[in-house]
């Protein structure tokens, strides 16, 4: 067992925290890369250059280092050859106006590299410019490492990056449900190693969805914008949450897609892995969110074995509650980041990717700002993320609402499926099937 008193820090190094160091692992199949798409009004790969130098020099200064191994130990150290122009580059499509990329150029290049690993020699994040795109847009594709921070926080990054095109408005992210901390804490403590035995005994999502091993190929897809006043229609008609219909939703996607194939979804489980934010409220609201991991995680079966659209959304809403009525993520976050205190990290990373090969996605939500954005004088149009997965899970499943839309990302190893475009789609049918049923 590890001595749970730190080290002394000889260097004066920034030491990695366990929290981070957590998803530091690197597989070749499924790397902590979280991936995102940015689409703006024409713009230039200057005004990009200077804001990451003026914000990392100023703010973020964890974009400028190095994850380094000194001694035992896991340090960030800053970067003595930083250069934003060796982190932001041209992407190789989309040069002039004559050969703008498509959308499925886009894809085609989002693919290629979605599972590429990040140069060790320099800070663990890079970003493709695309100047020209479909629909006359310029494009900005992502990649930072999980180690960085979680999604909640590069979520913050990004939007930093940003100033609102009402000046009279700030670009935070949206404060959705807390618990108070003394009781994150208390049931922290009580129900810990029985949260942990659960999820270690918990019975193994089937094929065809999950259960192989990855290929290390992915393909990705996304949505359309689609507007959250009419999911907020049918979270208001169904006296329910927003992440109860999305989370329906996504059963519904699966569940039409396990009937394409000739699989009875009656004769199916689908666990989601849910990451949920667990910074206090005054972070939050502060617009100052830390460069940091701070996030728990749920594990939730989706109800995919019901063939109605409601009746999916009513045992969705009925499981989630169960989760809403304590801070269950937080336990998580605290029992994960004491067994990394207490035991050699390699076998924390084997149980935290034992669990994972149980399930079959991640599916996550990001409450964004509900106005709009613009970098200089360049106004940002959609994001779109698609979230990293650990072990052999293939699916992740991401939702963001940004300026009063929400779109979907999801990217999957392609052992288990080669177009996630139909998954996209069948979402989206759901989300629609739902509102009619609302509007009749």
């Amino acid at each position: 067992m590890k001595n749970l008193l730190s080290p002394p820090n000889p260097f004066g190094h920034e030491k990695i925290q366990v929290n981070d160091l957590m998803w530091s692992l690197n597989r070749k199949t499924n790397p902590f890369i979280i991936n995102g798409l940015l689409l703006y009004e024409p713009c230039s790969i200057q005004e990009l250059w200077d804001i990451y130098e003026e914000k990392s020099r100023t703010k973020h200064h964890r974009l400028r280092k190095l994850k380094t191994y000194v001694n035992g130990i896991d340090y960030w150290v800053e970067d003595p050859n930083f250069s934003v122009q060796r982190h932001i580059e041209f992407a190789p499509i989309g040069a002039s106006p004559e050969n703008k990329a498509t959308r499925a150029d886009v894809q085609k290049f989002l693919e290629s590299v979605a599972i590429e690993l990040l140069p060790s020699d320099r800070p663990l994040w890079r970003i493709y410019f695309i100047p020209y795109c479909y629909g006359n847009r310029s494009a900005f594709i992502c990649r930072f490492h999980h180690v960085i921070a979680d999604g909640i926080a590069l979520m913050g990054l990004l939007f930093d990056m940003q100033s609102p095109t009402d000046e009279k408005k700030q670009g935070t992210l949206r404060v959705v449900g807390q618990t108070p901390q003394w009781q994150k804490v208390l049931t922290a403590t009580l129900l810990g190693p029985f949260m942990s035995l659960r999820y270690i005994f918990m019975r193994k999502d089937p094929p065809p969805l999950t259960g192989m091993e990855l290929m290390g190929k992915r393909k990705i897809a996304w949505s359309d914008p689609f507007p959250l006043e009419k999911v907020k229609k049918i979270k208001n008609h169904f006296n329910c949450s927003l992440n109860d219909v999305l989370g329906s939703c996504v059963a519904g996607a699966f569940c039409n897609y396990l009937k394409k194939n000739n699989f009875d979804p009656q004769n199916h489980t689908l666990k989601a892995v849910i990451p949920v934010n667990t910074r206090g409220r005054e972070e939050m609201e502060s617009g100052e969110i830390q460069l940091r991991n701070n996030f728990g995680t749920l594990i939730l079966s989706l109800p995919i074995e019901s063939s109605d659209p409601i009746k999916r959304l009513e045992q969705m809403k009925l499981r989630m509650d169960k989760f809403k009525k304590g801070p269950y993520a937080f336990v998580q976050f605290r029992t994960t980041s004491l067994l990394l205190k207490i035991f050699p990290h390699k076998y924390v990373f084997a149980l935290v990717e034992f669990v994972a090969n149980k399930c079959t996605v991640v599916f996550t939500n990001v409450p964004g700002p509900e106005h709009s954005l613009k970098m200089g004088n360049s106004k940002l149009l959609e994001i779109i993320p698609w979230v990293p997965s650990s072990g052999n899970l293939p699916w992740g499943f991401s939702v963001i609402s940004y300026a009063n839309n929400i779109q979907i990302g999801v990217t999957v190893d392609m052992v288990a499926c080669d177009n996630p475009d139909v998954v996209v789609e069948a979402f989206m049918n759901e989300l629609n099937a739902l509102l009619a049923a609302v509007e009749k």
